[in-house]
């Protein structure tokens, strides 16, 4: 879905724009169900892949949880410690509200890796089993989540598991098949391949 440009024509009928763009927020929860509904009445054949990532990420999402969510990673996109701790907050209450939003649980896993690799490196032994955990949930509700799989490859390469240059490069290309605009996935690959000269 795009966000709608003045007025626009939609399926050959008039819309207003303002009223496209409330109706567009209020459906994002369902995105993927709109989609399938779509392809079906104009007769899209779509690929097994395609109909089993719609299918993962169609499920509908509990709109408290999503609304936390989109708090979260506006806080996020700050990127300073306080705003990474309260993203972490809003994260967990969102996955209380839905145990299936598998992009809650890799935003989560996202958001602790951030703030031990980045402002309490000394808490790794207490956060990363916790990253590990968000990780395991979110790839077990959406084995093919790009967040959590660029998390993951996150994981192997620091000290405390000795650089793992190839298994980490394994997930970040992994997660750019899925998600090519996954930026976390192309600076970190950027940064690996500076560390190991290539």
């Amino acid at each position: 879905m795009r966000e709608p440009e003045q007025d626009d024509e939609v399926l050959g009928k008039a819309y207003d724009a303002r009223l496209m763009r409330r109706l567009l927020g209020c459906l994002k929860p369902y995105k993927a169900q709109v989609a399938l509904a779509i392809a079906g009445q104009l007769r899209v054949r779509l690929t097994p892949r395609d109909q089993a990532r719609l299918a993962i990420s169609g499920r509908p999402v509990d709109p408290a949880a999503y609304d936390l969510y989109l708090r979260a990673m506006t806080l996020r996109g700050r990127v300073n410690q306080s705003d990474t701790e309260a993203a972490i907050s809003a994260l967990e209450k969102a996955v209380s509200l839905d145990s299936g939003f598998a992009d809650a649980f890799a935003a989560l896993a996202s958001a602790r890796w951030s703030l031990y690799s980045s402002y309490l490196p000394e808490e790794a032994g207490r956060l990363e089993p916790q990253v590990r955990a968000a990780v395991d949930k979110a790839l077990s509700l959406d084995s093919e989540s790009p967040v959590a799989l660029a998390v993951q490859g996150d994981l192997l390469w620091d000290t405390a598991h000795g650089w793992r240059h190839e298994d980490t490069i394994q997930a970040h290309r992994k997660a750019l098949a899925l998600n090519p605009n996954l930026d976390q996935s192309r600076r970190r690959l950027a940064t690996i391949y500076n560390h190991v000269g290539l």
